[in-house]
């Protein structure tokens, strides 16, 4: 095509453009000298435009990305830790569509402990999204692992298909009925809504199967309850599946004098679980005795009054418990059992660990090596 030509072309397509007044006007009291410096400046106006265009949508979307990243790391520190290190999932995916609502997943982090899901919702109705529900959103893997579900009808009608006895929910699913929802990004048309899931052991899944058949979503006049059917399937990043725990224990006994014992502390990309035992001093196993020790656990009592763990680094974390995992559990004969998390990462470990704890006063520093 000869250079005139394209230059016609050109001319026709920028004459058709719909420009604000006060940008024609000067456009317009150019001198006629030079077509082509005319030309020249309205192929620069619209470039700026274009890249304007493109700038402004980049960085909404960046926000958007940052502050689904900021929610997710606002549960605890070991969680703000691993997103930092980039210990998360972009997953780049179409909407699963029924009834004029598109799903889809946004970002996923998944280890041991913690799996972190941002559904992405919308629905054209002209007005602010403000919560969207998934009241039988199950979850399994690709070994059909009940990776989540909370609604009656919808275990069953699993445990149906998979020849499975059917038992309490939380007992069956492997988040153990441990989870929190919130709507982190409402706007007109659209919500992203974060499920925040939490396990004493996530298995080392490949991929993630998520179905849902009903929508809640609720705008500032209603709530609508929409009926379809929404099929996700999510190929989990190698790092995922591939994680690795490391594991530390007391090899000096230096648990003894705190009258407890250390079995392991399981460091994971986003906490670490330190799992214990002891005998209670001075146990009181009186009806009186065994309710001042219940209510003392009510009250965040027990074996400790201050717990944390160090680095060599001089570095403090402290516990992180978001779910009724964890805790202490004490028996009739004055024995204690239990689990405590920590904001502790393998982004954060030295060679050795310092678990300290603060009892009545008194210090005690248990060393823990892999």
């Amino acid at each position: 095509m000869e250079n005139d030509e394209i230059d016609k072309m050109l001319n026709n397509y920028y004459k058709n453009l719909q420009t604000p007044v006060n940008i024609e006007n000067i456009i317009n009291n150019i001198p006629q000298k030079s077509i082509y410096k005319k030309r020249k400046i309205w192929w620069k106006i619209s470039t700026v435009c274009a890249i304007f265009l493109m700038i402004c949508t980049i960085t909404f979307g960046k926000e958007i990305y940052l502050y689904i990243l900021d929610r997710m790391a606002k549960v605890h520190e070991g969680i703000a830790t691993a997103v930092n290190n980039e210990y998360y999932s972009e997953i780049n995916m179409e909407y699963a569509e029924s009834n004029n609502v598109g799903i889809k997943i946004d970002y996923i982090l998944m280890d041991d402990y913690n799996l972190f899901l941002a559904f992405d919702t919308k629905y054209e109705i002209n007005n602010v999204i403000y919560e969207a529900r998934f009241e039988d959103l199950i979850i399994t893997d690709e070994n059909n692992n009940l990776i989540f579900c909370d609604d009656v009808d919808t275990y069953e009608e699993y445990c149906k298909e998979s020849g499975k006895e059917v038992r309490t929910i939380p007992k069956d699913s492997i988040t153990n009925g441990g989870y929190g929802i919130e709507n982190i990004e409402p706007k007109e048309n659209n919500v992203v809504t974060l499920y925040k899931l939490y396990s004493s052991q996530f298995p080392k899944s490949k991929e993630l199967n998520i179905e849902i058949h009903t929508v809640e979503l609720t705008t500032r006049e209603e709530t609508m309850s929409i009926e379809g059917v929404w099929k996700i399937k999510i190929n989990l990043p190698e790092n995922f599946y591939e994680r690795e725990d490391i594991i530390y224990f007391v090899k000096d006994g230096s648990d003894r004098k705190a009258n407890i014992s250390i079995e392991s502390a399981v460091i994971t990309n986003t906490q670490t679980v330190v799992s214990y035992k002891g005998n209670s001093e001075n146990y009181d196993s009186t009806q009186e005795g065994l309710e001042d020790k219940i209510n003392s656990l009510l009250n965040g009592g027990g074996f400790y009054d201050e717990i944390w763990i160090e680095n060599e680094n001089g570095e403090k974390f402290e516990t992180s418990a978001t779910n009724d995992n964890y805790g202490t559990t004490y028996s009739a004969d004055g024995t204690y059992k239990g689990k405590l998390p920590f904001s502790l990462t393998t982004y954060d470990l030295t060679d050795k660990l310092y678990l300290v704890i603060e009892r009545d006063g008194v210090k005690y520093r248990i060393n823990l090596v892999r």
